[in-house]
């Protein structure tokens, strides 16, 4: 078991990756942060329909986005879908002036089956919406439904991928993890107000358990 804080490095198809405890990849050689299932406006579309949910989870959120960006050379940022959570509310006006702090950044979002925002509220916020996205040797792809033919290691989101860590003594602790497979990985949720989907990996499957201050790969 490695056990390194604040990060983990993981080498990927010759690929130094960097998995981040804020469920974030850093990507040096593209200089790109890769994220999933940020969930934007989720509290907001909650709260509309009554359920009490607080509302400092969404600035949380994109207050941990904002020190990854400060904390990292980051040109680019992927979404792994599932920016934004159903329609337009109050939490996009708040990001879209989280936006113009960083004119120069680009943002390119895989969509979603949540991101279903009309084209010019993309275009008005400066990201290329896109369905799949290549950058070898990696595609980047939502949903593992829509799992393609190609050469490129694939990497999703979707799922909010957990486990269950067990004491021994009738004692269990779940948490989100990155999951890698032969031909293809799965990231966290990067939001804090998403479920966990507990994952029953084989063998073979590369499991890095995310910590509050550090990953650890589980042997």
């Amino acid at each position: 078991m490695k056990i390194q804080t604040e990060h983990i490095e993981f080498e990927l198809k010759n690929e130094l990756l960097n998995l981040l405890p804020e469920k974030a990849i850093y990507w040096s050689k593209e200089s790109a942060l890769i994220v999933a299932d940020l969930h934007f406006g989720k509290v907001g579309h909650f709260r509309k329909y009554g359920i009490p949910i607080p509302k400092n989870v969404y600035a949380d959120n994109l207050g941990k986005l904002s020190q990854l960006l400060a904390n990292y050379s980051v040109t680019k940022l992927i979404v792994i879908g599932d920016m934004f959570h159903s329609h337009y509310n109050n939490e996009i006006e708040v990001f879209k002036k989280w936006r113009l702090k960083y004119p120069s950044l680009v943002i390119q979002l895989i969509v979603g089956n949540h991101d279903i925002l009309k084209d010019e509220v993309y275009q008005s916020l400066q990201i290329d919406a896109l369905k799949t996205h290549a950058i070898p040797p990696f595609e980047f792809i939502h949903d593992p439904a829509d799992m393609i033919e190609t050469d490129n290691y694939q990497l999703f989101g979707h799922v909010h991928p957990g486990v269950r860590l067990s004491s021994g003594r009738r004692m269990s602790l779940t948490r989100p993890c990155f999951y890698f497979k032969e031909n293809h990985g799965i990231l966290p949720a990067f939001s804090d107000f998403s479920g966990l989907h507990i994952l029953k990996p084989s063998k073979k499957d590369q499991i890095f358990v995310v910590g509050d201050e550090k990953v650890i790969e589980m042997g």
